[in-house]
């Protein structure tokens, strides 16, 4: 076991291999150096890279594929990404599953959805999701993508009175993308989205 008591999680190579070489391009393209990543056949990903100022961080990367799935009695413009590894069958007998996070704050933990056809990815708030279920569906609209493709970035409030801090942007933002989630760890919704707002601009 890589990190104490982080719990992975078999997964296809091939399946999975497209969102660390996203996440190892966001990195690059900020400049950064990979130190180490973890092996495609195990999740959540951890990698470790460097900064272009020296600086040296950590990720445990719950990642899943992003993209449209048409589905009946659904909006045509609907996206989202799923929480899941494994099939149903697997944890029939016990199906919550906590997202690690370092007690030590030197790995910073990411919940995020990937399109690497479109070249953005889409970030929940992990304490949000903690405990999780396996199987859970985050969607998002046509209109979020697009608008974090024309501006930079895109926040929004996802549900109503229990809602949640989205967020979306370009690969090559991936690195302030951790830099906000190591600030905003353990905030509040509305604390979080108040953060995003300032921290994050186009």
């Amino acid at each position: 076991m890589l990190l104490p008591g982080l719990r992975s999680y078999p997964v296809q190579p091939r399946s999975r291999r497209p969102l660390v070489s996203f996440i190892q391009a966001g990195l690059a393209d900020a400049g950064c150096r990979t130190l180490y990543t973890s092996p495609p056949d195990q999740a959540p990903f951890v990698m470790t890279f460097e900064t272009p100022t020296g600086e040296r961080i950590g990720i445990v990367a719950y990642a899943f594929l992003a993209n449209r799935t048409p589905t009946k009695n659904r909006p045509p413009d609907e996206r989202s990404f799923q929480i899941k590894y494994g099939s149903k069958e697997a944890y029939e007998g016990e199906n919550l599953h906590t997202l690690w996070q370092d007690p030590m704050g030197l790995f910073v933990t990411l919940l995020i959805g990937v399109d690497p056809e479109d070249g953005f990815f889409v970030a929940a708030d992990p304490e949000h999701h903690n405990p999780t279920r396996f199987f859970i569906r985050l969607e998002f609209k046509d209109e979020h993508a697009d608008a974090a493709l024309r501006n930079g970035w895109h926040i929004w409030a996802r549900g109503r009175s229990d809602f949640e801090t989205m967020i979306a942007a370009p690969r090559d933002r991936l690195l302030e993308l951790i830099k906000f989630e190591r600030a905003a760890k353990g905030l509040s919704p509305k604390d979080r989205l108040d953060l995003a707002s300032k921290l994050l601009h186009p």
